[in-house]
């Protein structure tokens, strides 16, 4: 590595502006625009700060934004390393040429020709024809980039990828800092302004760029980097180690293509929480080492080829968004647990054995396998309130024993009872469980979930409840007024389980914070729900009442979610 690699000092102008004619571009193996509101914040309050040391002394401030890697090609820059810095100044610019344009008046003109500057410096190179544009985002993220940033008349589009919507967000964010900063001031004292905030981002923010001669160098860049604690995203590292190990350029290209079919898929949700539950799913708990790590060695010592693993993943990628979804390649029968688990109760934990269920079991065991888990899960961590880590270790351990046991041809059955035999050694008994939700609270995801299916199990079954036609009814309502004159003692109850029950939406709408005796005669009495219509048998709601009834409700929840 020693003759490989060179550095040179870079700012943003250097690279951006009209003095270097080729375009700044992603290479194909780049990630998206991936950075937070708390990421542009950090880039925006660095800026505002060194701005105040540019403004007194521009020739010798300078502020120092990292390293970058960069490939220097004849007709272009590859930019290795370094997109989200870069990405983010260029729509601080197009900020600052949006906000320009409109403090144009017709004395002087001068917020339209600071506009016009930045286009024609920084934004698009002069004088070309097709435009070139300063830089190339991937083949994900350019055509929005372009069109909602980088044109000179910006266009609205929908975000498809979690990258548009950051890179919407970030926009905005810039925007309304950059109108802060200029707010209350004359249009020439804004204009001002905004040209010192475009020379301190342009000509005092510095990099040093690391140069490399080939690809293969800047693997090993990125690498050492990573050694180094400078962190980058597990996808970008393993999207990075494929393509090192992809070998020929068709394979490169198809390795690409499964990838980018994974992030179309993805969308908004977030990859690399994708890739730790696959991996959790088919080897384990990961708490000795790293993700990355893990794969590496597991790629290499199994000798993996990159396009079979780059398939397999988007092939689990198929199934997972399916169970975030509770689309249609979820069994029927198993979309009310489903959709309990992924995203009422909001057991991330149980998103890896569903993987392994969804991928490797039939539809009828699959269904049981649902069934036993969202029991698992309520009776253990709603209901019980027990150690996560346990149930966590349990269901990661059953999630590997059905792949261990479908990889050696075994039946869909006895997948599915190894893993219940797993998870049947943490199912708390039914005492554990009415013990420890006396004191339960729940939040308004459990409550809904737990109080519609419980309802529905207490009734017949030719008078189903749907989730579109209930709503979540506190008896004693969050903003109670003075038709409860011992609100001040039940305060502490809006949240328990005894306090809770369904209703139709009009009757709900109704009862709003109406006395518990209106309530009973005037809307509980006309509900078709049997656990509401149930509460007539109260003649009046305090502490001893929504005990007795949560601890009613908590033995019918253990009778109905019995667990493996």
């Amino acid at each position: 590595m020693s003759n490989s690699f060179d550095s040179r000092p870079a700012t943003i102008g250097s690279l951006l502006g009209d003095n270097e004619r080729r375009s700044v571009t992603l290479p194909r193996f780049q990630r998206g625009f991936s950075w937070e509101n708390s990421q542009v914040a950090t880039f925006w309050e660095d800026l505002f700060v060194f701005k105040q040391a540019f403004d007194a002394n521009r020739v010798s401030a300078t502020y120092f934004l990292g390293p970058i890697v960069l490939q220097d090609e004849d007709d272009k820059i590859i930019l290795l390393d370094g997109q989200q810095r870069l990405a983010t100044a260029t729509i601080l610019l197009t900020c600052i040429r949006d906000i320009a344009r409109k403090l144009d008046d017709s004395s002087n003109h001068t917020g339209a020709d600071l506009a016009r500057d930045i286009q024609g410096t920084f934004i698009e190179k002069e004088d070309t024809k097709p435009v070139q544009y300063s830089l190339l985002l991937g083949e994900l993220d350019e055509t929005f980039f372009m069109q909602t940033v980088k044109l000179d008349t910006p266009k609205n589009m929908d975000p498809k990828l979690r990258s548009h919507r950051l890179m919407q967000s970030a926009y905005k964010y810039l925007y309304d800092k950059v109108e802060q900063l200029i707010g209350g001031k004359t249009a020439p004292e804004a204009v001002l302004i905004l040209k010192g905030l475009r020379d301190c981002l342009t000509k005092g923010m510095t990099m040093v760029a690391i140069v490399v001669k080939s690809e293969e160098d800047a693997y090993s860049i990125f690498e050492t980097l990573n050694d180094r604690g400078l962190r980058l995203s597990v996808p970008d590292l393993l999207l990075n180690l494929l393509m090192k190990n992809a070998g020929n350029p068709e394979n490169c290209g198809c390795v690409r293509e499964r990838w980018n079919y994974m992030l179309q898929q993805m969308g908004r949700r977030d990859i690399s929480r994708f890739l730790r539950h696959m991996w959790l799913s088919m080897y384990g708990d990961l708490k000795a080492r790293g993700l990355f790590t893990e794969m590496k060695s597991h790629l290499i010592k199994h000798s993996i080829d990159s396009l079979t693993f780059a398939e397999m993943c988007a092939k689990e990628c198929e199934n997972y968004i399916s169970i975030l979804d509770v689309d249609n390649d979820i069994p029927k029968n198993a979309r009310v647990s489903v959709e309990g688990l992924a995203k009422n109760l909001n057991a991330t934990s149980s998103l890896p054995l569903l993987l392994a269920g969804l991928s490797c079991l039939n539809e009828n065991d699959f269904v049981k396998l649902a069934e036993l888990v969202i029991a698992l899960v309520v009776r253990h961590s709603v209901l019980s309130n027990l150690n996560p880590s346990n149930l966590e270790t349990a269901l990661y351990e059953a999630a590997r024993e059905i792949r261990g046991k479908k990889s050696t041809n075994e039946k869909s059955a006895r997948c599915l009872a190894a893993a219940k035999e797993i998870l049947a050694k943490i199912n708390p008994a039914d005492a554990t469980v009415h013990e420890n939700a006396k004191d339960l609270e729940l939040n308004r995801g459990q409550s809904v979930w737990l109080m519609t299916n419980l309802a529905k199990s207490m009734q017949s079954t030719t008078n189903e409840i749907g989730f579109d036609r209930v709503n979540l009814e506190h008896i004693f309502p969050i903003n109670a007024g003075g038709e409860w004159p011992n609100r001040k003692n039940l305060a502490p109850y809006v949240w328990k389980i005894g306090n809770l029950t369904i209703l139709g939406t009009k009757l709900n709408n109704d009862a709003k914070n109406k006395g518990f005796a209106e309530k009973c005669k005037t809307h509980y009495s006309g509900s078709e729900i049997t656990m509401t219509r149930e509460l007539t048998n109260y003649t009046q709601w305090t502490e001893s009442e929504i005990n007795m009834r949560g601890e009613e409700l908590v033995k019918k929840m253990t009778q109905v979610w019995v667990g493996p």
